[in-house]
């Protein structure tokens, strides 16, 4: 079976590719984004770890290199540059490797030693020495620094042709003691750690491109995954679509054909009472002109019944709908029902119509259940009583009520009194009210047994707001044929 693709489902897979590529680009932005900006806070965390290395191998050296020194010789006041013991810290660590200098401080922060002598010019700045007397350890570094502006400003300026530098500040203490003695000022040759931040930048680099790759064919093999599987879901919900829109389409021809097919046994229930009389008149040998007065009058009803059935027909084949206003429905009941209501000798009303419109689809289905409906209740009313219509049209309805002055239906009537059953009426089908009922349904509307009892029935047809739009008219006053 071939399936055909319609240009709406084109269009629609078309969006839908557009979507998935889109979505798939911002989520890879996403995790490149996220992976870069983890990227470089671990390069920023471990250029620190790479940075304090030298504090913390040079601290044990300093620490080591005071202790061999006399307590004696050490008071609260280390700006003593007469002291031996303390040029000879600033000596021995200064003799470490890519040591390029040391500032010794006191313990109030004042330079007292520094080796070589050109880097005496130098302070300790107040940020530094409040984190020096909480024994804490600074490193810093220098990535185009100016060795020579050590022994002019006392710290190193960046330069284009810089050199890598490491700075170093430890605390100097007594083991086992947190009295701060004085400060420690390192500058180091920053050439080995300049060369392991490029390393480390670019195995970051390979690394974040290694997981960037790896997460992005992970993300696209999901997302592919996903999108197919999403893909496979619309297209479900687009058949399905189609189906159901397949099936409200047949459920309306169904509707059309169960209508057409209620209008036409309502006709044929209708046709039947006529052609009953002109066969009984017919099968009369006495052949006077009253009789075929009669004949003719019924086959004029005959020929009026086909032309409406025609003319509902027609309606519901083309869709070719207008309005009918209530005072056009109470005109033409009136007109069909009092020449009926006059030679049974009952007299008929019918009161004002409501301001409202009915589609003539509806409108021509609602004449054919009123007039069944004043035909029963004129055929059940002796002659000299009432048959009366009325409209009444609350704020969500309008409703026909026929009433007559019989003695009421019977009760194994009642019982079933919308489903087909054998007629009391001589020549009836026993139809005509279930068929009124299905036409009332059709349209939107209910027919319903308002009251039945010894002084007559009433039968309503209620009308909902769908079938209904106001119109500006004016009720018609009440009319009566007798």
């Amino acid at each position: 079976m071939k399936t055909t693709t319609l240009p709406g489902q084109k269009n629609s897979r078309k969006q839908y590719a557009r979507t998935a590529a889109v979505t798939t680009i911002v989520t890879l932005v996403v995790f490149g984004s996220v992976l870069a900006a983890i990227t470089l806070q671990l390069r920023s965390a471990i250029r620190q770890q790479i940075i304090d290395r030298d504090a913390a191998a040079l601290y044990p050296f300093a620490q080591l290199a005071l202790d061999k020194t006399e307590p004696a010789s050490f008071g609260f006041d280390l700006g003593l540059v007469e002291d031996s013991d303390l040029l000879a810290v600033a000596l021995e660590t200064s003799e470490l490797k890519n040591v390029l200098g040391v500032r010794l401080y006191d313990w109030k922060g004042e330079l007292v030693e520094a080796v070589p002598p050109t880097l005496y010019f130098g302070f300790l700045p107040s940020e530094d020495f409040n984190q020096i007397q909480r024994l804490e350890t600074i490193s810093r570094y220098y990535p185009n620094a100016d060795v020579a502006s050590l022994e002019f400003s006392g710290q190193p300026e960046e330069t284009k042709q810089g050199h890598p530098l490491v700075e170093v500040l430890l605390p100097l203490h007594r083991d086992g003691s947190n009295e701060l003695l004085g400060a420690a000022q390192y500058y180091i040759d920053g050439d080995s750690v300049a060369m392991e931040f490029a390393e480390l930048d670019h195995n970051l680099a390979v690394m974040a491109l290694i997981a960037f790759v790896a997460g992005g064919l992970i993300v696209g093999v999901i997302l592919k995954l996903s999108i197919s599987k999403l893909g496979e879901l619309n297209r479900q919900v687009e058949e399905r679509g189609r189906r159901l829109a397949q099936a409200n389409a047949d459920l309306a021809l169904a509707s059309k054909t169960s209508a057409i097919g209620a209008v036409t046994s309502h006709f044929i229930h209708g046709l039947k009472n006529p052609l009953a009389a002109l066969q009984a008149s017919l099968d009369e040998t006495e052949k006077t002109g009253d009789r075929l007065q009669a004949a003719a009058e019924t086959t004029n009803r005959m020929q009026e019944m086909i032309e409406q059935m025609v003319s509902v027909l027609r309606d519901e084949e083309t869709g070719v709908s207008f309005e009918f206003t209530f005072d056009e429905i109470r005109e033409c009941l009136f007109n069909k029902a009092g020449v009926r209501a006059e030679d049974a000798g009952v007299i008929f009303t019918a009161g004002p119509a409501p301001k409202a419109t009915i589609d003539s689809h509806r409108g021509n289905l609602l004449l054919l259940i009123a007039v069944n409906l004043i035909e029963n209740a004129i055929q059940s009313t002796e002659e000299g009583n009432r048959v009366s219509l009325e409209f009444t049209q609350t704020e969500d309805q309008v409703i026909l009520c026929v009433c007559d002055e019989g003695s009421g239906l019977p009760d194994h009537v009642r019982e079933s009194l919308f489903s087909p059953c054998r007629s009391s009426k001589p020549g009836g089908s026993g139809l005509g009210l279930a068929l009124s009922s299905r036409l009332a349904s059709h349209i939107g509307a209910e027919l319903a047994l308002e009251k039945s009892d010894p002084t007559g029935t009433c039968f309503t047809i209620a009308l909902t707001p769908d079938s209904l739009s106001p119109v500006k008219s004016e009720a018609p006053k009440d009319v009566s044929a007798n």
